[in-house]
């Protein structure tokens, strides 16, 4: 599934007409993901929790089930990007509200520069967007890669 496939989707289904009535929270801000929930803190600084499961639920009533390259049923709560050429970085969680946890790409000289040349301008912030697909996993659940 392309991210614009994936951006029909959730225009859909959460009915969003714009960014605006898109939760958005700094990435920083997820404090702990566990096997029933995410924990993070909102804009607001107040303690929040998304219930994985439910992520689950409403992603495949929106997309079906997914499934990996062995036909395995996967549990997805939402989907993942990360383009250094568009200078974006999220993941998107499938909760009773939608919810968007982005990561500023910051843009630069030096950094334009290793993008034209091929070389990766954003190491350091695709380990920290990384690691939280390692943390869903290690709890059994995943996002699906938009890009």
């Amino acid at each position: 599934m392309s991210f614009n496939e994936f951006y029909d989707f959730i225009q859909e289904a959460y009915h969003i007409e714009n960014k605006v009535t898109v939760e958005t929270v700094d990435f920083k801000n997820i404090i702990e993901v566990t096997t029933k929930e995410l924990i993070y803190k909102n804009s607001d600084g107040a303690v929040k929790k998304i219930a994985l499961s439910e992520c689950v639920k409403n992603f495949e009533a929106i997309n079906g089930e997914a499934r990996n390259h062995l036909g395995e049923k996967l549990n997805c709560v939402g989907g993942r990007f990360f383009s250094e050429t568009y200078h974006s970085a999220f993941y998107e969680f499938f909760a009773q509200n939608h919810i968007r946890f982005s990561l500023e790409l910051k843009q630069s000289k030096f950094r334009s520069f290793l993008l034209k040349i091929g070389l990766s301008a954003y190491r350091n912030e695709f380990s920290l967007f990384y690691s939280l697909q390692k943390r869903l996993n290690a709890v059994g659940y995943t996002a699906m890669d938009l890009t």
